[in-house]
């Protein structure tokens, strides 16, 4: 079974909490031994008033963190983005595609729901993270993809 899911708007944050992103997509597994490969690619965004702007994207299983570097508490794990420069600009925002493969063990045959949260590293000096954000006349907004593969156990 394969389960695609998209998703287009614009969901932005100033805060250091996970907030949602609004990527998700949900399957239900054949057998409880079965595997789902979770494959994610989603544009980012961000900006600080200062010379470090640094956030994170983490990935759930409904309310579960299944990928998620070593510091829970913000948006600083391993596979963070951002741009950090050493006696910068006074003002730094810089933009990518995050971009995760996966393959998790559920153990369930209930529906589960999987999706993408993001967070500012740092709440000082202005941070803002946007998820598919509209770069104007320079480019087009970004778009989210999330992919779901049930394997066989």
């Amino acid at each position: 079974q394969v389960v695609t899911a998209e998703h287009s708007a614009t969901t932005s944050t100033t805060g250091t909490a996970y907030v949602d992103t609004g990527l998700s997509a949900s399957i239900t597994p054949a057998s409880s031994s079965n595997k789902i490969m979770v494959i994610v690619s989603q544009t980012w965004h961000i900006e600080r008033s200062t010379d470090q702007a640094r956030g994170g994207i983490r990935l759930l299983r409904d309310s579960t963190v299944i990928d998620e570097g070593p510091n829970t508490q913000d948006g600083s794990e391993g596979g963070g983005v951002g741009v950090s420069t050493a006696n910068g600009p006074s003002a730094v925002q810089t933009a990518g595609r995050y971009t995760l493969t996966m393959v998790d063990s559920p153990s369930t045959t209930s529906a589960i729901t999987y999706h993408t949260e993001m967070a500012n590293h740092q709440s000082s000096s202005s941070p803002t993270f946007t998820i598919n954000k509209s770069l104007g006349s320079n480019g087009q907004n970004g778009k989210g993809y999330i992919t779901l593969l049930e394997i066989a156990g």
